[in-house]
């Protein structure tokens, strides 16, 4: 009786190679989706204790449950809009908390609508410091002039 074929041999330079690109593919897949950021979902009372733990952070910028690449959805029902004739935008209590900036609204918006904002926070350079930021409301951190946009807001 013949002895079997032998087995055919493995190339095993081929083998540590796709390992390897298997590897350094899912090393980049993870920094990316580290560096994207989370979307988070905050009330108007949650966002307000942001706002304020930001001014009074030391140093002044950081936000404490919120970072750099992260999407921040606000809701909630429209209770009242008071337009500030110095200020940009509106004042606006959302489900019984005022916010703490102005908003300019979408035409359209009005009380009793629910209020939705999205807002990314990003990384800005300001008086040779870095902060964290509210995309939306400019690329430089300034307690004037500011409002959120209209197109980070809907209203349905």
């Amino acid at each position: 009786m013949a002895a079997p074929a032998p087995a055919p041999k493995r190339k095993m330079g081929v083998i540590i190679a796709v390992v390897a690109v298997v590897a350094v593919v899912v090393v980049v897949l993870l920094v990316v989706l580290l560096m994207g950021g989370a979307t988070k979902t905050l009330t108007p009372a949650q966002l307000n204790t942001e706002l304020t733990s930001w001014a009074t952070s030391s140093p002044v910028g950081q936000f404490p449950g919120l970072s750099s690449g992260d999407t921040v959805k606000v809701s909630g029902t429209i209770d009242s809009i008071l337009a500030v004739p110095p200020l940009t935008g509106s004042m606006v209590t959302l489900s019984g908390t005022a916010l703490l900036f102005p908003v300019t609204l979408p035409s359209g918006c009005i009380v009793g609508d629910t209020l939705t904002m999205t807002l990314h926070i990003t990384t800005v350079s300001y008086a040779g410091q870095s902060a964290e930021w509210i995309q939306e409301l400019g690329t430089t951190p300034t307690p004037t002039g500011i409002s959120i946009p209209a197109s980070a807001i809907s209203c349905t």
